[in-house]
């Protein structure tokens, strides 16, 4: 946990005077996703529907115009019915499919006069290619109407969003940056005037085609509303964490908190939102959802043995902040959709002398505690605790197939990786690294039997060991010849800058 200063007007000064922060190169197109069959079969929704539609920006429908885990491809061997809900994104501006990986660029730039957003790019697999997402020979990709666009009124200038494959479509959740926990310096602003709710963003639902035509906008929230940054799907629904953000002026100083929080459900085939269930209990934890089991959404949250308004927690100094911070517990709990339950499954004593790790994958939580040099894991429908591995490079950074991708606590020292086997416990050692400066790699998800990784930067080192990276250098390597050290990468042709 840390204390937010969200000095906004400076954050868009920046955005608006550094625009690209990468530079990129133009180039033809070479090739575009092929479409796939879907991996869910629609059928009716279960239960009932409200009529109205408290989360929505207005009651009408919509008219036409997309901690580190590591991607995965979605997966087609889900059961149906209640308990194939599953996580379709968590926290990205990509998703990976089985033939490729689309992004959106980070940086808001100048595409031409007037004319400010993002692109989408792809990577096709088969071809080693990355490529625009737009299929119109000749584009030059600088106009609204080219489909790998998104301009300022889709994005924002400093929007962000999630962006992920359903069925066979893919999907983006544009929205504001998340407020919630954070404050802004009134004084920063001209005339006095301080952030407020109206100037936020709208989150807005968009789905297009593989191929990125055919965008449409799905649905608006209200102005207030936000969605987190994990999505869970059924076999006809999106569910998402929804809270409306609230803002308080103190002294000068405006404070953000979400004020309600709900699990909702969005029907595609309706174009409605309804609250499945409140996220806020008795316990008074703010709850995350972190994923889902059997049927039922994970949730984390941390309990604090002393409750502080937003206000008095920001006022808190440094060494009275981490006091609060940990005389507090980190609880692990299953939520049950069909009567909105909540059990406990796993908790852990935040503590200023330890240093712990979680993470959920399948049907299991790890939990990682540097002191005991040991990771664990916990069955997520049982709550049995056991011991999988000792190892004293336990920072879990991400899950690939059967093996904990880790790295050591003191990343300075050691920038390489360590494969913990989820059934053996084994671990395998990985020296690779970036080529360009010996950093770690960054490895973004897997597809069959290759993962795709950053290996090498276009980048100049400016001093004190800063860089000033310009692409992104993407490629696949086989997963066997990764966990054995053996330099394959099969490089991606880049067109744009990676991030």
């Amino acid at each position: 946990m840390r204390k937010n200063m969200l000095m906004m007007s400076l954050l868009l000064l920046c955005f608006l005077l550094a625009g690209c922060g990468n530079k990129v190169s133009r180039g033809k197109k070479t090739g575009q996703p092929e479409s796939q069959e879907s991996s869910t079969k629609r059928k009716e929704a279960e239960g009932s529907q409200n009529e109205t539609d408290p989360w929505k920006q207005d009651q009408t429908a919509p008219s036409g115009e997309p901690e580190n885990t590591f991607h995965r491809p979605p997966d087609s061997s889900q059961k149906k019915g209640r308990r194939s809900l599953r996580v379709l994104g968590k926290q990205s501006m990509s998703c990976l499919s089985d033939t490729g990986y689309y992004y959106i660029t980070d940086d808001c730039v100048q595409i031409k006069k007037d004319l400010w957003g993002r692109r989408i790019m792809y990577m096709d697999f088969a071809t080693k290619q990355e490529v625009y997402l737009c299929n119109e020979p000749g584009c030059k990709h600088n106009d609204k109407n080219c489909s790998a666009v998104l301009t300022e009124d889709t994005m924002g200038m400093i929007g962000s969003g999630l962006l992920f494959l359903w069925g066979e479509k893919l999907y983006l959740i544009s929205r504001d940056e998340d407020k919630e926990n954070m404050m802004s310096v009134d004084e920063l602003f001209a005339e006095g005037e301080g952030v407020s709710i109206e100037r936020q963003k709208a989150t807005t639902i968009y789905s297009m085609g593989l191929d990125g035509t055919n965008r449409k906008k799905e649905y608006t929230f209200a102005q207030d509303v936000m969605v987190d940054d994990i999505v869970l799907c059924d076999d006809n629904n999106l569910y998402f964490t929804a809270k409306q953000i609230s803002c308080s002026s103190k002294k000068g100083k405006s404070y953000y908190a979400a004020s309600k929080r709900e699990l909702v459900r969005f029907q595609p085939e309706k174009a409605t939102v309804e609250t499945v269930c409140s996220l806020e209990f008795a316990d008074q934890v703010k709850w995350n959802v972190i994923g889902c089991h059997e049927g039922n959404v994970i949730l984390q949250g941390t309990k604090y043995n002393k409750k502080l308004s937003m206000e008095e927690e920001m006022a808190l100094e440094q060494k009275e902040y981490w006091e609060y911070a940990n005389d507090s517990t980190e609880i692990v709990a299953a939520l049950d959709l069909s009567d909105g339950s909540i059990k406990k499954i796993y908790s852990i004593k935040n503590d200023a002398d330890s240093t712990h790790y979680l993470i959920m994958s399948g049907e299991t939580l790890y939990v990682s505690v540097k002191e005991d040099r040991k990771i664990y894991k916990v069955d997520l429908g049982t709550g049995k605790v056991e011991t999988l591995a000792k190892v004293d490079q336990g920072m879990i950074d991400g899950v690939l197939s059967d093996k904990l991708c880790c790295r050591s606590w003191d990343m300075e020292q050691d920038k390489t990786y360590y494969f913990v086997d989820i059934h053996t416990g084994e671990v395998s050692h990985s020296t690779l690294v970036n080529k360009r400066n010996g950093w770690s790699l960054e490895l973004i998800g897997e597809s069959g039997d290759q993962v795709l990784a950053i290996y090498d930067y276009e980048a100049k080192e400016e001093e004190g060991d800063v860089w000033y990276i310009s692409r992104y250098q993407f490629g696949l390597i086989k997963k066997d010849d990764l966990m054995q050290s053996k330099d394959r990468f099969q490089k991606i042709a880049m067109k744009g800058p990676g991030k």
